[in-house]
């Protein structure tokens, strides 16, 4: 299992972030990068401004949250699978011209692996 949280801060394409189809069309070519399956969208505009949306796959789940006020972006992609393309996922974040682009990666242990090297079948 793979975790990937991005903190994109002075992003210089800020108008984007209060936009909600710039940040659906970010949600599906992460999605696609990263050949994961959405299954149901949710999103919300906020008032004044800034966008909440989570995407929950068939691996798991993607959330991108703006605060435009701040020129701030945050995403948080969590998978099953270990296809997250690193390289092609911050290249794609990029493209808001941040001044600074935070990344925490995390691989997680599948609960089937740990429950095997347990020894408990239940």
């Amino acid at each position: 299992m793979q975790h990937l949280i991005v903190d994109a801060y002075e992003c210089r394409n800020a108008a984007a972030l209060d936009n909600l189809q710039p940040m659906l069309a970010l949600a599906y070519r992460l999605l696609n990068v990263n050949s994961l399956s959405p299954e149901r969208i949710y999103s919300h505009s906020w008032l004044p401004r800034g966008i909440s949306l989570v995407v929950l796959i068939q691996e798991s789940h993607l959330a991108i949250e703006t605060w435009p006020e701040f020129c701030y972006l945050a995403v948080c992609l969590f998978t099953c699978k270990n296809t997250i393309d690193r390289k092609r996922t911050l290249d794609i974040l990029r493209e808001f011209a941040p001044q600074r682009l935070d990344e925490q990666f995390l691989t997680r242990e599948h609960p089937k692996e740990y429950r095997g090297r347990q020894g408990n079948s239940t």
